[in-house]
């Protein structure tokens, strides 16, 4: 008779998995048969996700149920509950969604981004899209169209093309004589999932335009191949606008390990904002962002870790969102995960955002090389109008 007890034989090799933050401030692993590797993940779009997380969408696995009780976690774990079913577990220090617990089936999902792979190439692997009808314009899934996809979680329903599930693509916004004046006064909402940081984003002006943008983003210049005269942009070119007359802002992903570690998935979703073009949300004068004003504002909840000397994050202290990233070398600039926005066009904000498709940031620090390798090639495809 097959053994159905979901127990590993005794003789089989087991593999532990760990997981920790970016401040190291939080540890936690559990054990697997090898037999049960690559776990499956999924790519979660709804909308309590990206706006608790900040990312265009996440990347989350289940514990196998049947090694459920091998899972433990030390550190200091800030806990929120998004939906009164799903506890969100991220650290308290630095931000780093860890882990999520269903309250009513005690199943266990961690956060893919926080996995140590230790050399292996076998742990994990993207299986399906779900809830991507909360995108609007299919927000990430365009990039890995060869996934199954699905309006919400498969129990719901079945497999729906992606084309089925995304809206009609609308023209990105372009400044014209005529329309710029409008275009200014427009705004565009970003907040957290508990709503404790909230903020808006104007369109480029003519002080956008001469922010000291300070030195290239590797998304455009990468770190590893360009010089170093010439990723220090002497000549102060405002690459953070898509075009110097542009109404768009550049934006793209990031796969480097601080991002991993701090955000807790493989990948980040970066927009550069000018600060002269974030605005408090309820402000009609549209005053200039303050973060220490904000941070007092929310009595602290808008939590800052220093990654790194000169490097700075936010995120929010209740519900774990990743806020800013910002350093001092381009003080001018802030970036803004793009999962906060609130787009009427879509998760992607296309009116708003030149996202970038050439390279993903840092892409020779994934450690799930095969999921960025795919997103990647994803990207160029989209942006050489194979999706979307």
């Amino acid at each position: 008779m097959a053994d159905t007890s979901g127990k590993a034989p005794e003789d089989e090799s087991m593999t532990k998995l760990r997981l920790t933050c970016l401040c190291g401030g939080v540890k936690a692993s559990f054990s697997v048969p090898d037999s049960a590797l690559p776990l499956s993940f999924d790519i979660c779009h709804c909308q309590t996700c990206r706006h608790s997380s900040g990312q265009l969408a996440i990347q989350a696995c289940e514990i196998p149920p049947q090694h459920r009780s091998s899972f433990s976690v030390e550190g200091s774990i800030a806990k929120y509950d998004a939906t009164g079913k799903l506890l969100r577990c991220f650290c308290h220090t630095c931000g780093a969604n860890v882990y999520f617990e269903d309250m009513d089936t005690k199943d266990i999902f961690f956060d893919v981004g926080g996995l140590e792979w230790e050399g292996r190439s076998d742990l994990l692997k993207a299986v399906q899209h779900i809830y991507v009808s909360d995108t609007t314009d299919g927000g990430m899934s365009v990039w890995l169209p060869d996934l199954p996809a699905y309006r919400e979680h498969p129990d719901h329903g079945p497999e729906v093309p992606l084309k089925e599930l995304i809206a009609p693509k609308k023209a990105p916004v372009t400044s014209t004589p005529s329309s710029t004046a409008a275009k200014e006064k427009e705004y565009l909402p970003c907040y957290c999932r508990c709503k404790a940081i909230q903020f808006k984003i104007s369109r480029p002006h003519e002080q956008s335009r001469e922010t000291v943008a300070g030195p290239y983003a590797d998304l455009l210049k990468p770190f590893v191949s360009t010089p170093s005269l010439v990723r220090q942009n002497r000549d102060n070119e405002p690459w953070h606008l898509s075009q110097p007359d542009s109404t768009r802002y550049t934006a793209g992903l990031c796969a480097c390990n601080s991002c991993r570690k701090s955000s807790g998935f493989d990948i980040q979703s970066w927009a550069y904002i000018p600060l002269v073009n974030l605005h408090e949300a309820e402000d009609d004068s549209a005053r200039p962002l303050d973060i220490n004003a904000l941070k007092k504002k929310t009595n602290s909840l808008l939590k800052t870790h220093h990654s790194s000397p000169g490097k700075y994050r936010e995120f929010c202290g209740r519900c774990g969102a990743t806020i800013f990233w910002h350093c001092d070398e381009r003080p001018g600039l802030m970036d803004v995960s793009i999962g906060l926005m609130e787009a009427p066009e879509g998760a992607r904000a296309d009116n708003w955002l030149d996202i970038q498709t050439g390279r993903v940031s840092f892409e020779e620090e994934a450690v799930n090389k095969k999921f960025v390798g795919s997103l990647k090639e994803g990207l160029k495809a989209w942006g050489n109008g194979a999706q979307g």
